[in-house]
This record gives C-alpha cells, sequence and structure tokens, in this order.
C-alpha cells in the first residue's frame, strides 16, 4: 500500500497532548504553591519554580489550541507539522531544563537529609513539591521528545517519496508519499473518460436518419 493513513499518529498525538496539559495543571499548580510558601517564610522565590510556572503556562495555552484548531480544520498553520515540530521541540527543551534545575536544587537542599528531617509542615510540603515538580517536569519532557521524534521520523520519510508533509496537518499528511487521491483520481478520469465515449458514439449514431430526408425527397 502506497500510502499510510496515519491514524496511529493522530491518537497517539491526542495522548500525549491530552496528558502533557494534565501534567501542566499539576505542575502549574505544585509550582505556585512552592513559590508562595518561599516567599511567605523566606522572601524569595526558586528560579526552578518560576520555570515550571511560565512553561506550565506555555503548555496549557498552546497544546489545547493546537488540538481545537485541528479538529476544525486542517488548513491553518498551528497544525501544520513544521509548526508542531519546532513548538513540540521548543517545548520539551524547556521541560527538560525545568527538570534539571529542579533535580539540581532538591539535590543541593535536600537530598542531605531528605523530607523526612523538616522539622515544619510547610517545610515538608515544600521538599515534596520539589520532588513534584522534578517529576512531572521529567514526564512532559519524555512524552514531548518522544511525539518529536516520531512526527520528525514520519514526514523526513513521507517527503522523501514526494508526499505534502511540512505544511500539513498530521491527519492529512502523505506520509507514505503521494495520497492515494492524486494517483487515483487521473486513472478514475481516463476510465470515466471510456465509458463516455462509446455511450456518445451510439447516443449520435441513434439520432442518425437513414436515408436522410431531403428537400426533394418523396414519400
Amino acid at each position: 500500500m502506497g500510502f499510510l493513513r496515519a491514524t496511529w499518529l493522530e491518537y497517539t498525538r491526542l495522548v500525549i497532548f491530552a496528558t502533557v496539559t494534565v501534567f501542566s495543571i499539576v505542575e502549574l499548580a505544585v509550582a505556585g504553591n512552592l513559590t508562595y510558601l518561599t516567599d511567605t517564610y523566606y522572601y524569595y522565590y526558586y528560579g526552578f519554580a518560576a520555570l515550571a510556572i511560565a512553561t506550565a503556562a506555555l503548555s496549557l495555552i498552546t497544546l489545547p489550541v493546537m488540538i481545537v484548531f485541528d479538529m476544525m480544520t486542517t488548513d491553518v498553520f498551528t497544525s501544520w507539522i513544521i509548526t508542531e515540530l519546532v513548538w513540540t521541540g521548543f517545548l520539551w527543551i524547556l521541560w527538560l531544563a525545568t527538570g534539571a534545575a529542579a533535580a539540581n536544587q532538591n539535590n543541593e537542599f535536600m537530598g542531605r537529609y531528605g523530607c523526612g528531617y523538616a522539622r515544619y509542615s510547610w517545610y515538608g510540603t515544600a521538599c515534596h513539591e520539589f520532588q513534584a515538580i522534578q517529576a512531572f517536569a521529567f514526564l512532559n519532557w519524555i512524552l514531548l521528545m518522544v511525539y518529536f521524534i516520531i512526527l520528525f521520523f514520519m514526514a523526513v520519510l513521507g517527503a522523501s517519496k514526494g508526499g505534502h508533509v511540512w505544511t500539513a496537518a498530521v491527519k492529512a499528511a502523505e506520509f507514505g508519499g503521494l495520497s492515494r487521491a492524486s494517483i487515483e483520481a487521473p486513472a478514475a478520469r481516463t476510465m470515466a473518460s471510456a465509458t463516455t465515449a462509446p455511450a456518445t458514439m451510439a447516443a449520435q449514431h441513434d439520432t442518425t436518419q437513414y436515408p436522410p430526408a431531403g428537400p426533394h425527397q418523396t414519400v
């Protein structure tokens, strides 16, 4: 089969975008609460928490919009494969940076004693929030990076076979090369012409009078 209708990729995209959106909600809540605790008791906030809030907000604003626009139409730049590659690549870099920064701070300030050493309840809460931010950031990084790699591979494969890929949506991209419609359309037109030609000739034959009537013909 020359054309690969990648419905499995559509489902993968939807599941990953929805999962990252849910994880981003959790990340935004946890990082926001951690920022509140540190600002209340220490009068400052951690840089990785601010990065987590910004990254989660970007994911929450853009990913659902991309899903909705893709459901409404395929001819919009937010659904183009090149747009999704650029944006998901940018997001997974941000999530990786967030997880790495959280892990570094967690090891530096909490790793020596662990959360069980906390003498105050808010301190124990903050300690666990360090770990939660780190975990959800790495999860979102892995999910988006996996989708990025799969989509990039499929796009390069389709483009190498002459398919319309980069400015097409995932559900309309020709990952297997030329689309079935572009291949079958000329053949269908040829078959239609071959079918209508004999019928036209037969109709012309039936309307011809034998012998032809003329002005001087008498009955």
